[in-house]
Order: structure tokens, then sequence, then C-alpha cells
């Protein structure tokens, strides 16, 4: 695994659902990839959160923002927050659904960001190299602990 500061990796930010601070939704990264990104650790104070982040195909992140588009507020820039115009009418329980078949077609997790949200000055944690490859023990041993299983990232 690779693990380091990263500032602006997403273009654009879909939030899907908030408690003091964004808990899950779709992201655009600023090299074109899409994840679906959910809260699965936040501290005591909600400040610093950390988010799984799995792969999304461009088909069905479109139907849901399209869905979105016609049953919620309109989208006021690269980041949106969707708040419905009518709970409960047809067309917002259609992006409900668009919701939940854009969970159900997620990849398995491909990187965790640690920050207050995914954007800005956040902390990425990728699934490529070993930790022994990028960092040394706290005691400056050359022994660094493999945390794979306690993360559980789906392997």
């Amino acid at each position: 695994m690779t693990f380091g500061v990263a500032d602006n990796v997403v273009a654009s930010d879909i939030v899907l659902d908030w408690y003091d601070g964004p808990l899950r939704g779709l992201v655009h990264t600023v090299d074109g990839n899409i994840f679906y990104y959910h809260a699965i650790a936040w501290a005591a104070d909600y400040e610093l959160r950390l988010f799984a982040l799995r792969p999304v195909q461009m088909a069905v992140a479109v139907e849901l923002e399209r869905a979105l588009e016609v049953s919620c507020s309109p989208r006021q820039g690269a980041d949106w927050i969707p708040t419905p115009i009518q709970d409960g009418s047809s067309k917002y329980i259609k992006a409900q659904e668009a919701v939940a078949r854009l969970v159900e077609s997620t990849g398995s997790v491909s990187c965790l960001i640690l920050g207050s949200g995914v954007k800005g000055d956040v902390r990425v944690l990728h699934r490529e190299q070993g930790p022994e490859d990028l960092f040394i023990a706290a005691d400056r041993s050359t022994r660094v602990d493999d945390l794979s299983d306690f993360l559980d990232l789906g392997e």
C-alpha cells in the first residue's frame, strides 16, 4: 500500500448523505476515475473521517446523476448536495433506486481517504505497494507491520 498527502485529487463531489459532514457520495477524480465513497470511521468530533472508495462504471454514474438532476435542487457547480424537490415523488424514488443500483455495482475498495471530506488536502492510502516500501516503523527499525488484514480491504 502507498500512503501520502494529496491535494485536489477529487474534481467533483456529489454528496448523497450528510451528518456534520459528508458520509457517502460519488466523486470524479482529476484523472477521470469515478468512485462511490462512504465513511467507515470518524473521530469523536466528526472532524476527521476515513472514507472507503470503490470504483463505479461511467454508465451507472451517469444514470444516477441524471436521476438526481430531475428530482433534486439544481446543481451549482462541481460540488453538489442534492436536496429532493419533493420527497416521495416518483422522480425522487427513481433517484433513490439509482443510488441503490450504483452501490450494488461498485467494485471492491481501491483506496482510503482520510480527511474532513474527500476534497482538498487529504491523506490517500492506495493498494499499489506494501507499507514497507514507503514507511519505516515508529521506532526507526526497518520492520513495518502489514495492516492489510486489519483493514480487510476485500482482497
